[in-house]
């Protein structure tokens, strides 16, 4: 499921983490690199940035609760990323414009792990 995994080496004070993208990741980030080259340059940047500071980015709520999203120098593009500081994993699951990428990310997740609920709805965790 997770096709590339960069790994960076800190100090002794710092933790090593580690940046893997989804497939849906992955797919994203080709569909805008493929329209906008220059593009590639900054998500690239941002996405290394990751290795470093994964922090950085702002926690999100509601259907991505547990996830985190950082926002391009222009401001119209996000790469949302989930972060397990126990095992200093970074996981990018989606980049995209910021109008339509949580909403795809939510639905997706969605079909993929629909909880259900002692009535029979399905609800996402």
């Amino acid at each position: 499921m997770y096709q590339n995994t960069i790994q960076v080496e800190k100090d002794e004070k710092q933790s090593i983490f580690s940046v893997s993208i989804t497939d849906f990741g992955l797919k994203s980030l080709k569909k805008i690199v493929k329209r906008n080259q220059k593009l590639q340059v900054e998500i690239n940047k941002m996405i290394k940035n990751l290795k470093n500071t994964p922090e950085i980015g702002r926690e999100l709520t509601s259907d991505l609760y547990g996830m985190r999203t950082i926002s391009s120098e222009c401001g119209e593009f996000r790469v949302v990323y989930g972060l397990d500081e126990s095992t200093n994993q970074v996981t990018v699951h989606a980049v995209g414009h910021r109008k339509h990428i949580y909403e795809k990310l939510a639905r997706l997740l969605r079909k993929v792990m629909p909880y259900t609920q002692g009535d029979g709805n399905n609800v996402f965790i």
